[in-house]
């Protein structure tokens, strides 16, 4: 059975109006059990109302900055974002496992590689940590977000990404796209699909050149991008996303069903039944 760890919440602060980013207080003494890769996630405990309340929520920061951070999106009816947006405080303390999960590769410092990811709304959280891993070990990587929000106000680490644009402006490029406000160029305007990831994949991204391509967000808009991406040519093995259902009832069951059996061999699908609480409202 995991174990749990008491750690201390160091730092709280709101990252949008339904987003707040938590920052625990590991220990020295802990910093080996909680070693990380990028993309991978902590599992959270509370007791809530009487009621042992477990959630997954993916880590925002690289390894390389010796941070543990994770943004947590309030949803409606989710008892453990409502209250970490409402009622946790700094110096609060709360269960937490070591970090998991499989959403990443191998680092390579040698490697030229060029990257994709494409997020919608909260599946910004272990892109943010992937980048920053490869961007910062990887000098001759490159890396292109393709990334979806509501509005400009909506989008979670807004600020972060322009940074690390900045920072590494010849080698990572971002394409935001909006479902709510209107950008000056169309093409950037609603959803993912079809039609714009064929403009994509003849225009913004070369298909041959690219080494892994990275997916966190709704499971129809995940789907849709790992075919078009296949039909253009992307090898499935290349291509990795990762989704999170609880597992709580027959319909979330039924749901983790469904993904498994349109899973293509090669492509890499994490599921977590601790109770993630991940949601998109695009």
């Amino acid at each position: 059975m995991a174990d749990f760890y008491e750690l201390k919440v160091s730092n709280l602060y709101k990252e949008t109006k339904d987003t707040v980013v938590v920052e625990f207080d590991v220990p020295e003494q802990q910093h080996e059990t909680f070693k990380f890769q990028q993309g991978q996630h902590l599992t959270l405990r509370k007791l809530i109302n009487g009621e042992d309340i477990r959630r997954t929520y993916s880590l925002c920061t690289s390894p390389i900055e010796n941070l543990w951070k994770v943004a947590i999106k309030q949803i409606p009816g989710g008892v453990f974002s409502t209250y970490a947006n409402t009622e946790l405080s700094i110096g609060d303390e709360l269960d937490v496992m070591a970090p998991a999960g499989n959403f990443f590769v191998e680092v390579d410092p040698d490697a030229a590689n060029n990257y994709i990811a494409f997020a919608a709304g909260s599946g910004i959280t272990p892109m943010l940590s992937i980048i920053k891993t490869h961007l910062l070990s990887e000098p001759n990587c490159t890396f292109k977000l393709f990334y979806l929000n509501r509005t400009v106000k909506s989008i979670i680490f807004k600020e972060e990404i322009e940074r690390l644009k900045n920072q590494f402006f010849e080698r990572f490029q971002v394409f935001h796209f909006l479902t709510k406000e209107q950008r000056d160029i169309p093409f950037l305007n609603g959803r993912f699909d079809k039609e714009k990831l064929a403009v994509l994949t003849k225009t913004f991204i070369d298909i041959e050149d690219t080494a892994h391509c990275f997916l966190c967000g709704p499971q129809e808009m995940i789907f849709l991008i790992r075919d078009e991406l296949e039909a253009a040519g992307l090898a499935s093995d290349r291509i990795h996303y990762e989704l999170f259902f609880s597992g709580e009832n027959e319909a979330s069951k039924l749901h983790i069903a469904e993904v498994l059996e349109h899973k293509v061999d090669g492509t890499d699908v994490t599921i977590i039944d601790a109770g993630k609480e991940f949601h998109f409202v695009m």
